[in-house]
Parts: C-alpha cells; sequence; structure tokens
C-alpha cells in the first residue's frame, strides 16, 4: 500500500528487504498519501502504456 506506516518485506538471497513509508509528525497525511501514490502511478503507467 502507499500508506505512512505500512510495511513491505521480502527475502532477496539470505537477507530481509523491508520498504517503508513514513512521515515527519504534523504532516498533512492526505496530502503525502497523494503525493507518494502520483508519482508511483506515473511511473506505473509508463510500463502500461
Amino acid at each position: 500500500t502507499l500508506t505512512p506506516g505500512t510495511l513491505t518485506v521480502d527475502i532477496v538471497g539470505e537477507h530481509l528487504q523491508v520498504h517503508w513509508v513514513d512521515s515527519t509528525p504534523g504532516v498533512d497525511l492526505k496530502h503525502a498519501t497523494h503525493a507518494i501514490a502520483e508519482s508511483f502511478e506515473r511511473h506505473l503507467r509508463e510500463f502500461i502504456e
């Protein structure tokens, strides 16, 4: 997901790879989530088109 506080874990060889979205306290989470999703969706469109 693209919501702050969510973790994604993958196993790469003998290592765990952890990705997370973090946000500074006081940040407008709705705006931050939109900004993150917009960038991600732009890259995904390149694969679809």
